[in-house]
């Protein structure tokens, strides 16, 4: 399934059964996307883990939630 970025993941009003996340790259300030970080940090305190996969965007969204910060870099690539 594909959600919308800002999803509920605890609440989860769709109801989806799902296995592990894979966050998905796009434009923007990663900071900005506070509900996903939480629904990331949901995930990550799951009492049985699941995978978790970040690609750009969502590697930054990922280390945001374990509580690192990121930077935006001199042309315009973010750093963590």
């Amino acid at each position: 399934h594909v959600v919308p970025f800002n999803y509920d993941l605890e609440a989860n009003p769709s109801q989806i059964a799902w296995d592990g996340l894979f966050l998905s790259n796009g434009p923007g300030d990663p900071a900005m996307c506070s509900q996903t970080i939480r629904s990331i940090q949901y995930a990550m305190n799951l009492k049985e883990p699941r995978p978790i996969f970040g690609i750009c965007l969502g590697n930054q969204l990922l280390a945001l939630a374990c509580g690192a910060s990121t930077y935006k870099m001199k042309y315009g690539n973010r750093g963590m």
